[in-house]
């Protein structure tokens, strides 16, 4: 065993990288894994201790082959039935905790480099049109819950923010800033100081008073509601979490049924994309390249040099 306890087993190796996972650099460079980073790698323990019932076999990390990545998708399909985008991520789950098995000295499989990380093509795009936003802004709404759910959807389709970035808003990050109205705030995933220019829409939309906070559940739920009477019902692929199965299902739905608080995000990127410059709106969405925010709307790197360009 090592100083951490762990030994050969694949298991022990999952179970080692959370019981580091302070010590380990997270995605933005900095110290420590996050919450839901470490409750992935405890759950994807729990699905190496079921495999490992179904094929009667305990394994150890130099059992980590091509061939047992292979088996192991088939496993997450075909008898588990997860979604292809979330067996793939456990394949990268699964290359990671072994190459961190390496570096503490335990032996790998030579073919273990040869696993490909691969990561599912986003096919669906969902995002809120400008056509679809001012239905939304001129639809008459009485009750007052779902006029400030509004306010929230459309101040966050003008910002560009996470939910929770969205929801931290106050007055006080609207400021004036070298004769400038602009909103400046800090992204709480990122740790990046973001300033965004307060535009005409935004202004309108806050007018007669700022939307008070919400949980982001409730707010998605009142979401949805908006733009079902906003009539945002066009039939469109996407993926929804089905209570009987207890599995994301992918097929054809109404699309308000598929706006969440994030798809506000989306739609600041894809609505100003051609219009603004790709380096202004990936430096506001808090995407560290412009390569993954152009993948985030689903457009090729290639053809960004073709754009023209506008302000907000």
């Amino acid at each position: 065993m090592s100083e951490t306890n762990q030994t050969q087993l694949l298991t022990d190796a999952i179970q080692s990288v959370i019981n580091t996972a302070n010590t380990r650099t997270n995605g933005k460079g900095e110290l420590g894994l996050s919450k839901n980073r470490i409750a992935s790698y405890a759950s994807f323990k729990k699905i190496i201790e079921t495999y490992q019932l179904y094929t009667k076999t305990i394994y150890t990390v130099k059992n980590v082959n091509v061939d047992f990545s292979n088996k192991l998708i088939d496993y997450l399909l075909d008898e588990k039935d997860y979604s292809k985008s979330y067996a793939l991520k456990k394949i990268g789950d699964l290359k990671t905790v072994c190459l961190s098995a390496e570096l503490e000295g335990f032996e790998t499989n030579i073919e273990l480099k040869a696993i490909k990380s691969l990561k599912e093509k986003k096919q669906n795009i969902i995002y809120l049109s400008l056509s679809e936003l001012e239905k939304i802004k001129t639809i008459l709404i009485k009750d007052p819950d779902l006029q400030n759910a509004r306010k929230w959807l459309l101040i966050g389709c003008n910002i560009g923010q996470r939910a929770g970035d969205l929801l931290n808003l106050e007055e006080d990050n609207f400021i004036l800033k070298n004769g400038l109205e602009v909103i400046e705030l800090t992204q709480e995933k990122t740790g990046k100081h973001i300033t965004i220019p307060n535009s005409t829409n935004i202004k309108e939309i806050i007018k007669d008073g700022f939307p008070y906070i919400v949980p982001i559940q409730k707010l998605n739920d009142q979401i949805k509601k908006v733009c079902e009477l906003s009539k945002i019902n066009t039939i469109i692929k996407g993926t929804l979490f089905d209570e009987d199965t207890k599995r994301n299902v992918e097929r054809d739905y109404e699309k308000y049924k598929l706006i969440t608080s994030h798809t506000c995000r989306r739609s600041f990127a894809m609505n100003n994309y051609g219009k603004t410059p790709t380096h202004l709106l990936k430096q506001i969405t808090g995407h560290t390249t412009e390569a993954i925010f152009l993948s985030y709307i689903g457009k090729d790197p290639l053809k960004d040099e073709q754009q023209t360009y506008s302000l907000f």
